[in-house]
């Protein structure tokens, strides 16, 4: 069944029945029931005609029903249609008492609305948390400078996101199930009601299709957008804000001194005389510097002094600075673009602006930090 077809008259006081649709007025098509019209007050007491016909799937039409019924207050109720040998209510113009009583009844629990909007609230939330996560710094860079956005770290927009696409799975599965009769629709004919290959669905797969393979391919534009989300990435880290090694702040105190080239001692006693007290070399950096409420960079700027932290930044270039392009790597360390690629290409380095320096480094046979040595050598 695919819905009705029905006609009414203007309420009168006195008037002959119809004998088809010819004479009445077109009122509504639908696919569900009840269908309620409403009347103004000066009809009360007054007789409507009603009309109406079942239509299929297959466009048939079914015979026309008729019924007219009349109350004190001007409504008139309308029933036919045999389907499968049971008489279904098909429109009713309901009074004011039984509305405010189907009003009542709306206002239960609805299993299929709470899923909808459930769903739509966590793809908003899913919407926000990936964009923010879009341009959030590296770990490396986010959990070593205390980064935050509206207050919260890296770590709390990592988490939100998970547990919103939890809850999207979850509410999506149960919109599939509480919808699975319109979305099998999708996957049959509209005239033969069997299965087919529907044009909307087709579609849909070929374009998610075309997304993963252009992706895992890395044809543009979907590798510009990850090229574009590195750059963003990146962009937050700043030449005087890098760690020693990557994710610093997960060392103990005495293995960032080994790893810093610093006196443990020296910079037990530069902390204290801070406040901040150190009851174990093999305190964890992150942690000391959340009991104190500072970052991680503030405490490793208190314990090393700036011509020490100068000998350490050489071993910083390989945890992630591969990744940087070439000239990403000159603007953050202040260098000509020009000269680099001049000194380069001297060493008999293929390179462009826009090549990596692990990209560089790898077709030369050489590391990321063996660049940094020739690109800072002085003329």
């Amino acid at each position: 069944m695919w819905g009705w077809v029905a006609w009414a008259s203007r309420p009168r006081s006195c008037d002959p029945p119809p004998t088809g649709p010819s004479e009445l007025s077109f009122l509504s098509v639908g696919m569900r029931t009840p269908y309620v019209a409403d009347y103004p007050g000066e009809d009360g007491g007054k007789t409507a005609h009603y009309m109406f016909r079942w239509v299929v799937t297959t466009a048939e039409k079914g015979a026309v029903e008729r019924n007219r019924q009349r109350d004190d207050r001007g409504v008139s109720t309308a029933t036919g249609g045999q389907v499968a040998s049971s008489t279904r209510r098909f429109l009713s113009l309901q009074p004011r008492k039984e509305r405010q009583m189907n009003d009542a009844r709306s206002a239960t629990f609805s299993g299929r609305g709470f899923t909808s909007v459930a769903t739509t609230l966590c793809f908003v939330a899913l919407a926000v948390t990936g964009m923010v996560l879009f341009v959030t710094p590296p770990g490396r860079v986010a959990h070593w400078t205390g980064w935050r956005l509206f207050g919260l770290t890296k770590d709390h927009w990592g988490a939100l996101h998970i547990w919103f696409a939890l809850l999207f799975l979850i509410a999506s599965g149960f919109h599939i199930w509480l919808n699975w009769r319109s979305l099998l629709s999708y996957f049959k004919s509209r005239l033969t009601r069997r299965f087919a290959l529907r044009r909307e669905w087709t579609l849909a797969l070929a374009t998610s299709g075309m997304v993963a393979a252009g992706t895992l391919a890395e044809f543009p534009p979907f590798s510009s957008l990850i090229a574009l989300n590195e750059t963003i990435k990146n962009s937050w880290e700043k030449s005087g804000e890098r760690a020693p090694i990557p994710h610093a702040e997960l060392l103990s105190l005495r293995e960032l001194a080994s790893e810093a080239g610093a006196d443990l001692e020296t910079m037990v006693a530069r902390l204290k005389t801070e406040g901040i007290a150190v009851e174990s070399p093999k305190s964890i950096v992150r942690d000391l510097a959340d009991e104190h409420g500072i970052t991680p960079l503030q405490l490793y700027n208190i314990a090393i002094r700036e011509s020490e932290r100068e000998n350490s930044e050489q071993s910083a270039i390989g945890g992630g600075m591969g990744r940087k392009t070439l000239r990403q790597f000159c603007a953050d360390e202040g260098l000509d673009l020009t000269v680099s690629l001049e000194r380069l290409r001297a060493a008999g380095l293929e390179a462009d602006a826009e090549m990596t320096l692990r990209d560089i480094a790898t077709r030369g046979g050489l590391r990321p930090p063996d660049l940094r040595g020739i690109l800072r050598e002085r003329p």
